[in-house]
């Protein structure tokens, strides 16, 4: 895509795109290549806090059908679910009971981690075990990691990318994708009907869709009486 657009890009131009495109390779392709962008990264709602209250948006009904997967069942307790206080080496889990200490400065998956261990004595008899441990039956107690930062480690191009928009200038430029791009998906799909190309191969793909983006152009002229 970027290529395609090769020709009309200008030294100021600003490349954004939503969370699709999201993933460190595409990040450091645009590095390495010296061109700006911007790119929503998958979890961009949840540390901004303009869309604190957007679950609420979630129980409204499906414009076209329901197309909606049956509900879950209760999510396990995440780390964010327990109280932890690193500098006191204390954790309280979501029962009330406190977890205890058990290292810290250790590695966990590469990060430098705090663990925390609850004890058999709460832990066994607890009415939220099914919640806690993915194997109640099997597994006593449950173990928290708290991460740090990668050891020594160079920050990816995807932590650099959630920085930048989440500075009040990436926001500002995020918005005005949002504002230009998000109306149009928002017709097409919600009046036209369009959900996914019936079409195989990039190219026919590419030709389907800038058939149904122009039908959305002269929509919009004939709305606003260029027609005539």
């Amino acid at each position: 895509m970027v290529e395609a657009i090769a020709l009309l890009r200008r030294h100021e131009t600003l490349i954004t795109a939503d969370a699709g495109d999201y993933r460190e390779a595409n990040l450091k392709a645009l590095a390495s290549a010296a061109i700006p962008a911007l790119i929503a990264d998958t979890a961009m709602r949840g540390h901004d806090e303009r869309f604190q209250d957007q679950g609420r948006h979630q129980a409204k009904p499906d414009l076209l059908d329901d197309k909606g997967k049956p509900p879950k069942e209760a999510r396990r307790f995440r780390p964010a679910d327990f109280d932890d206080d690193r500098e006191a080496g204390t954790c309280i889990g979501p029962a009330g009971k406190a977890l205890y200490q058990k290292g810290s400065n250790g590695l966990h998956n590469g990060h430098l981690a705090t663990r925390f261990t609850g004890s058999q004595r709460d832990g066994v008899p607890c009415g939220l075990r099914a919640r806690c441990l993915r194997t109640p039956e099997r597994t006593r107690v449950r173990q928290v990691y708290f991460r740090g930062k990668y050891p020594a480690a160079e920050e990816s191009h995807t932590d650099r990318r959630k920085r930048a928009i989440d500075r009040e200038e990436g926001r500002r430029c995020d918005d005005r994708r949002f504002a230009r791009v998000k109306p149009v998906f928002g017709n097409l799909w919600a009046n036209s009907g369009w959900t996914a190309s019936p079409c195989g191969g990039r190219k026919k793909v590419d030709g389907h869709w800038k058939l149904y983006c122009r039908t959305h152009n002269l929509e919009k002229l004939a709305h606003h009486e260029y027609a005539g």
